[in-house]
């Protein structure tokens, strides 16, 4: 009889064990799931708000907003030039599995120069340095991303012999960012700011980094620039009256300062080769 209980207990308590060790992975693949589609300042907050009990949860299901204001930021907007061009010379496949690899570069820079990678837009991809955390070197940060990511595309311009490159634009300011959605959550920034890198990125010109009198300011004399002449190719920073620069880096200064990023790109290397 004695023997019996032990045993059962010893049932119960494995169970016990397994049901919390169940419940700990769940967890963990839960936080995993919101890392992969939210900023970590975002996702930590969500899961502290679904940890509360069910009365505090179904009060605050549709009053809680996660939105902040972001001051000192700088925002990258980055296109990809002759992409009709670049789709004619490879099957769907191979495109996709090209822009994946060119994406996840631009993943690993955007890590390096501490950018947070807001989203793709087919062939565009934009991200903010300063967020969540405030950083003097924001612009000077924004700006090694783009000629890293000017370089990356140069090495597929030369492998795939198309005239494919990057038009890059850079405006420092303050932003809102926060998640839409009470399903199929998207993060997201929205201010005249954004729209303004946007149009920087617009009224750039391909191989070069576009960068606003605002980001200029945020600077301490990293980067050599030139006239950028941007209200003549693009009617919104016409109107607007804003004056824009091109960022000059030689190319040895690029190789040094570690800033090619035409010299390590791992498995995007391999894919074209093959």
């Amino acid at each position: 009889m004695a023997d019996r209980k032990h045993r059962k207990a010893f049932l119960e308590t494995r169970q016990s064990l397994e049901v919390k060790l169940n419940l700990e992975e769940q967890s963990q693949q839960q936080e995993r799931l919101l890392l992969s589609i939210l900023p970590k300042h975002i996702a930590d907050e969500m899961l502290n708000d679904m940890k509360k009990d069910k009365e505090s949860k179904e009060l605050q299901q549709f009053n809680t907003m996660y939105m902040y204001r972001h001051e000192r930021v700088s925002i990258l907007f980055a296109d990809i030039v002759g992409f009709t061009q670049l789709s004619s010379t490879c099957s769907a496949q191979e495109l996709v599995k090209l822009l994946n690899e060119l994406f996840a570069r631009f993943d690993k820079l955007a890590a390096k120069y501490h950018q947070l990678r807001i989203k793709i837009l087919g062939d565009c991809y934009y991200c903010i340095c300063g967020l969540p955390d405030n950083r003097d070197d924001h612009a000077a940060c924004s700006i090694h991303m783009g000629l890293a990511m000017v370089d990356a595309i140069s090495y597929v311009r030369e492998k795939t012999k198309t005239e494919v490159n990057m038009r890059v634009g850079i405006h420092s300011g303050t932003v809102l960012g926060g998640v839409l959605g009470q399903k199929n959550w998207q993060y997201d920034v929205w201010s005249t700011d954004v729209t303004l890198a946007n149009k920087m990125e617009a009224g750039g010109i391909p191989g070069r980094v576009h960068i606003s009198e605002s980001t200029c300011n945020c600077l301490n004399g990293e980067f050599e620039l030139e006239p950028g002449e941007g209200e003549k190719r693009n009617e919104y920073l016409r109107e607007k009256g804003i004056t824009t620069y091109l960022v000059v880096v030689a190319k040895s200064a690029a190789v040094k300062n570690g800033i090619n990023g035409v010299v390590n790109l791992g498995g995007l290397e391999s894919f074209i080769e093959t």
